[in-house]
């Protein structure tokens, strides 16, 4: 998908891999879920000269500290192994919420406003914004939910209030160029709208 995206022109993509709020399902489907994680992310390591041949910076959002030690640590191989690229950006949003991401953007303001180092007055939409993960990234032109879902399910809230969202019926292994390309209609055809 992502080298769909490329050859069409979108430079950056985010994908919403594991929400906080899986931690919540029973313990044989979160051990199930970090097993794929570490099975995707040891992937990712392996296709080095790929990643390298497409200039692709893995980019990884959450709260990596509540996730195992060893997935952690391939995460930081991963971003580590890609830092340098600059051709396109895959953003993973791991252990993440954006109500999380809020929170914690809203507390480092606080902090900085404890530690003299903002004026209350120095706290605005535009600093939050920069406090939030996605910090390095524009806000997304396309939401695209998969799986006939129609909810955001806690996903880049902030970041996503003028995108244009598109709901796809089809589940996330099936999706194909096709299902990109009727995604990136409906955001050409709402455009104007958007602007």
């Amino acid at each position: 998908t992502l080298r769909w995206c490329l050859n069409l022109g979108i430079r950056e993509v985010t994908v919403y891999a594991f929400s906080i709020e899986n931690f919540k399902r029973s313990k044989e489907e979160v051990d199930g879920l970090m097993d794929l994680a570490r099975q995707k992310f040891s992937r990712l390591l392996e296709e080095q000269e790929n990643l390298k041949k497409h200039g692709v910076c893995i980019r990884v959002l959450g709260d990596l500290p509540l996730l195992p030690v060893d997935i952690q640590e391939l995460i930081a191989q991963a971003v580590l192994a890609t830092r340098n690229y600059n051709k396109c950006f895959l953003n993973v949003c791991f252990a993440y919420t954006s109500r999380h991401e809020i929170s914690n953007a809203v507390r480092e303001m606080a902090w900085g406003v404890e530690q003299g180092l903002l004026e209350p007055s120095d706290v605005s939409e535009s600093l939050l914004d920069k406090c939030l993960y996605t910090n390095n990234s524009p806000d997304p032109d396309l939401l695209i939910r998969t799986s006939g879902e129609v909810r955001l399910s806690d996903f880049l809230l902030w970041q996503t209030s003028h995108s244009c969202l598109v709901f796809q019926s089809v589940l996330w292994p099936e999706y194909s160029f096709w299902n990109l390309c009727e995604a990136i209609l409906r955001f050409q055809m709402n455009y104007s709208a958007l602007q």
